[in-house]
């Protein structure tokens, strides 16, 4: 599978300066978006709160400035005003609604005065949004969540909205068999899956969304 994938950060480094900076990134992974972080700031604190994920980020993804970390973005281990950034990498909507507020004041707790917290979200737009819910089936249906999780980012009243930046990513897929390959919770069959594909002409957008804020 070939993604064209956008540079988020090259965006985002017009309207935030990263250099000196210690940064916080919430929902690392396997650290792909780290080492892009990395090579912009003085210091990156990269968490996740999948064990196996950070083990995997420490060897695929190293850098003398990136430190990994299990932990989990509503109980950071870290003191008040830590941080001069604080970055939700595609993760803030995977913190369960109830809880979305205790980890929004979680970050800004662990960030400094004036300092930036930076959201980088699925959107809601696209064929491989589409192509989630129509072949992943129903628990893959993420738009409640996404949409709670921005509500909840333009409504926090300790933040202010600094700007909004769109962006989009595409995939092409080679078969059938790579999207199976590259989405394991496929449940429709495998007629269908190409049927879809076809539709599209195995090329799929997904529509990208980066929210940067600052803290009163």
């Amino acid at each position: 599978m070939k993604r064209k994938i956008p540079n988020f950060f090259n965006s985002i480094t017009p309207i935030v300066s990263f250099k000196g900076k210690r940064v916080l990134e919430i929902g690392c992974g396997e650290g792909v978006r780290s080492r892009q972080i990395a090579n912009l700031c003085r210091k990156l604190i990269a968490i996740d709160s999948d064990a196996t994920a950070i083990e995997k980020a420490k060897t695929l993804n190293p850098a003398s400035n990136i430190q990994y970390l299990f932990g989990s973005a509503v109980k950071l281990n870290f003191p008040a005003s830590a941080f001069d950034m604080v970055i939700f990498t595609f993760s803030f909507h995977h913190v369960p609604i109830n809880r979305m507020k205790r980890a929004l004041s979680e970050a800004i707790r662990v960030m400094k005065p004036r300092g930036f917290l930076i959201f980088i979200e699925p959107d809601f737009a696209g064929t491989f949004y589409e192509s989630q819910r129509l072949l992943c089936g129903s628990k893959d249906d993420e738009r409640a969540k996404k949409a709670r999780a921005y509500f909840e980012i333009l409504n926090c009243s300790k933040i202010q909205e600094v700007d909004e930046i769109r962006e989009t990513t595409v995939f092409h897929f080679d078969s059938v068999d790579e999207y199976f390959a590259s989405n394991h919770k496929v449940v429709a069959s495998r007629n269908k899956v190409k049927q879809f594909l076809e539709a599209h002409r195995y090329i799929l957008t997904a529509d990208r969304r980066v929210n940067v804020l600052r803290k009163f």
